[in-house]
């Protein structure tokens, strides 16, 4: 060892508890892929089969103009960190919408804090970004919604990160 921080920064990890950061020894960390199994998400939603593993996803509907924006998460229940943003936008004949651009302005429901814009790409009738929220609390995601010869539009939804 040559220093103490060379000791801290090798022997500690950072790890989220409660919404602060704290150190945590990596020895008492149990990582492994077959221990951390799945969580209950519930039976709301719908099943989608990841990597080999079955996820819920909790959804929300609304109508803008004559396009339905069901718009879900991954994993349904946000956390602090990574995570999905899914929209499936259906016409009003009931057929899925693939010709749009959507994006996703992300931001915390406080005074001051900025919008992190994503950009959704297709992906089997789903539009999706992913999203990193910094910190646990409310957050606002903005839909927006572009295609060929329309104006604009956007609807509002709002999630709670844990």
């Amino acid at each position: 060892m040559k220093s103490i921080s060379q000791f801290v920064a090798v022997s500690l990890m950072p790890a989220v508890v409660s919404g602060c950061m704290c150190m945590m020894p990596m020895e008492k960390m149990d990582m492994e892929k077959e221990k951390m199994g799945q969580m209950d998400m519930g039976n709301k939603g719908q099943t989608h089969e990841m990597a080999g593993r079955r996820i819920e996803t909790t959804k929300s509907e609304k109508r803008v103009g004559d396009l339905i924006v069901a718009f879900s998460t991954i994993p349904a229940k946000p956390t602090v960190g990574e995570n999905v943003l899914r929209v499936k936008l259906t016409d009003a004949a009931g057929g899925t919408v693939r010709d749009a651009v959507v994006t996703f302005d992300v931001t915390m429901t406080m005074p001051g804090m900025t919008a992190m814009e994503e950009t959704a790409a297709m992906t089997r009738d789903m539009y999706q970004a992913n999203a990193n929220f910094g910190m646990a609390g409310e957050w606002q995601i903005t839909v927006k919604i572009q295609r060929a010869g329309a104006a604009e539009r956007r609807e509002h939804f709002t999630v709670t990160v844990s």
